[in-house]
């Protein structure tokens, strides 16, 4: 196993140093009643009185920086949660209003889409002689949507409180650790027309610890890229007037890194993306006579989908002169589409559509982008007719 030169990957102990290096410290057996935690919410405090709401489990790994030492033991762990951006948008929706899937997720027309951090403090005691006890910070990127009526206008504003539920540190090594943390997000509408004159306070300021170190440069977080690549609402609308019930939906999140060869980034100036189905297959699952706790069902057949999704990045450098640079990355997706398990046979071929329906991109450092894709999956039967 090679070490990890505090390179920010989700593989934390496989990626960056030479054979000549080995591997001092990675511990896949964590005993977390060692550790101090802070800033996990009580969910007895978190009154959750609303339909806007929303959980998520992430993963992510941060580093220690190169300027201080490696970790030998982890001392404290503290977390909180900043909000990049809420945006509403334009969602397929079936002819009479809200539409169902065969699983049981709802979608209604509009949804919310939330961008924000998972912002860690991290106190170690150090990989020395002397054992001092060190901190640095790291920051894990997440992305979720929350369902809304059909009824809200696109220009409503939300305050978004959050309750970390659970912090896990899934393996410390050297010069990272490995975290998974489960968040509950609820939006709280702070307008009541369609006049956008009230903001809230759960917006990431400039002068936060996050993002770029220096905020004279620029603006934080306040990019507005050309976005390209993105499903028009009608093309959207369309989507489910059949009333078809083959559909998913779900978001991308990417840690981009510039590749080493190009500059560092100051502005993002356009992102262009788009979907390549790659293949499809119709699998058995088990049949659910009852749905789980949150509504969701499984019918005995589902549709796997894989693709690739493909971007490409344009950005201002920070050299001098200023001078535009683009970088190509290529992500593979999975989804899974819940089938008809009446009708449904493991011969069945199905022509996919894949609509983007928002992407959001910003720098987190002047080498790093986070990036989240929302897509809309929609399988329409194919079908086959037979010679007699």
């Amino acid at each position: 196993m090679k070490c990890n030169d505090g390179c920010n990957k989700e593989s934390s102990c496989s990626c960056g140093c030479t054979e000549e290096v080995p591997q001092q410290h990675c511990d896949d057996c964590i005993n977390e009643e060692s550790i101090e935690f802070s800033g996990i919410c009580d969910p007895s405090e978190f009154e959750v009185n609303t339909k806007f709401w929303t959980d998520i489990s992430t993963i992510g790994t941060v580093a220690v920086p190169k300027e201080k030492p490696s970790i030998e033991e982890i001392d404290k762990i503290g977390v909180t949660v900043e909000i990049l951006k809420k945006k509403t948008i334009v969602t397929p929706k079936g002819p009479d209003g809200l539409i169902t899937n065969y699983e049981g997720k709802s979608s209604t027309g509009k949804k919310l889409v939330v961008e924000g951090l998972i912002c860690l403090s991290i106190s170690y005691v150090s990989l020395t002689k002397e054992q001092r006890v060190h901190s640095f910070h790291g920051q894990i990127p997440f992305s979720t949507f929350i369902v809304l009526p059909a009824s809200v206008c696109l220009d409503y504003d939300y305050l978004i409180s959050n309750c970390v539920q659970e912090v896990c540190v899934k393996r410390v090594c050297d010069r990272t650790i490995d975290f998974c943390v489960d968040l509950l997000l609820k939006a709280t509408p702070i307008v009541t027309d369609c006049n956008k004159n009230l903001l809230d306070e759960s917006g990431l300021e400039c002068t936060s610890t996050t993002g770029f170190k220096s905020c004279s440069k620029k603006d934080c977080f306040t990019d507005n890229p050309d976005i390209k690549g993105i499903c028009d609402s009608e093309k959207l609308i369309q989507l489910l007037q059949d009333k078809g019930k083959e559909w998913t939906e779900i978001s991308v999140p990417e840690l981009l890194t510039i590749p080493k060869l190009k500059p560092d980034i100051y502005q993002i100036l356009s992102v262009n993306s788009r979907v390549e189905i790659m293949c499809q297959k119709v699998i058995a699952t088990p049949d659910t006579t009852v749905t789980n706790y949150e509504g969701l069902t499984l019918t005995g057949f589902k549709l796997l989908v894989h693709a690739l999704l493909r971007q490409r990045i344009t950005y201002i450098s920070t050299s001098e002169c200023g001078s535009v640079h683009s970088a190509h990355y290529d992500m593979p997706i999975s989804a899974y589409i819940v089938l008809d398990g009446d009708t449904t046979n493991f011969t069945d071929k199905f022509k996919i559509k894949a609509c983007i329906e928002d992407v959001f991109a910003c720098p987190l450092n002047e080498r790093q982008i986070f990036k989240n894709t929302t897509l809309f999956i929609k399988a329409e039967p194919i079908e086959v007719c037979s010679i007699i």
